[in-house]
């Protein structure tokens, strides 16, 4: 019981130390050169990102919140991949108050850009779509990527429904986001999957 009741406590204090060392090294960067730069806002965004995503994964967020969360996440990539790819947002802001379980957008445009644009010469894109389509809610991520197969697409449907994680190379945080999905809302929701091999 004590070792259990110390690990929780130092699940608990290790993000705090993880952040407050964050932000003292942005400061120190900041009071070092006068002024905030590329450095310190990729810092910024690192604190704002494991916030977000070591907090507790049960609750749910506002869509304006998970929208938050997904452009820290892309303005470090952007810093990491520069003038690789660019992010189009097409959000319909009335919908940004509605909730929705946390993470169930980066790990798909993480997907978009290991898997389809890392690999691919010349500039991609990424847009970002949120609309209503009848009383439910669509949330669209499309790139300009290398595309798969048909086959590759039927194995990845496939393996979304499946128990095991045999399929290589498809990125485990779709699977995820697939299953806590249903976990929370059952046969309410859905994840469809398009792709054109070269397209």
């Amino acid at each position: 019981y004590e070792a259990m009741e110390l690990l929780a406590l130092q699940s608990q204090i290790n993000p705090h130390f993880l952040f407050n060392t964050l932000e003292t090294i942005n400061w120190g960067i900041v009071a070092h050169l006068g002024i905030t730069n590329h450095v310190s806002k990729m810092l910024e965004n690192l604190s704002d990102v494991l916030k977000y995503s070591l907090s507790n994964p049960n609750e749910k967020v506002t869509i304006k919140n998970e929208i938050a969360y997904a452009r820290s996440y892309l303005a470090i990539q952007l810093e990491r991949y520069q003038e690789q790819f660019e992010v189009i947002w097409d959000i319909d802001k009335e919908l940004e108050n509605y909730y929705i379980i946390k993470l169930v957008l980066q790990p798909h445009i993480e997907n978009a850009i290991y898997h389809g644009m890392k690999e691919k010469e010349g500039k991609s894109k990424i847009k970002i779509t949120l609309r209503s389509k009848g009383d439910q809610i669509c949330l669209q991520i499309m790139d300009t990527g290398l595309g798969m197969s048909k086959l590759r697409m039927k194995q990845i449907m496939q393996s979304l429904d499946s128990d095991q994680n045999k399929t290589p190379g498809l990125h485990i945080g779709i699977k995820n986001v697939y299953k806590r999905l249903k976990l929370v809302y059952e046969d309410q929701c859905s994840i469809m999957i398009k792709s054109k091999e070269g397209w």
